[in-house]
């Protein structure tokens, strides 16, 4: 069972993703980047 701040930080990056995609801007800049990463020239980012 996972512990409530679990739950809480795993609804919240749903949440983020569903905005993200709420766009269509967004969604494809998004979907040109997961290409651009599964053709291995995917920019690496420090976070």
């Amino acid at each position: 069972m996972k512990k409530n701040s679990e739950k809480k930080q795993s609804h919240q990056k749903q949440s983020e993703t569903d905005y993200l995609l709420s766009s269509k801007e967004n969604k494809a800049h998004l979907m040109e980047s997961i290409e651009q990463i599964k053709r291995g020239k995917g920019v690496e980012h420090q976070v």
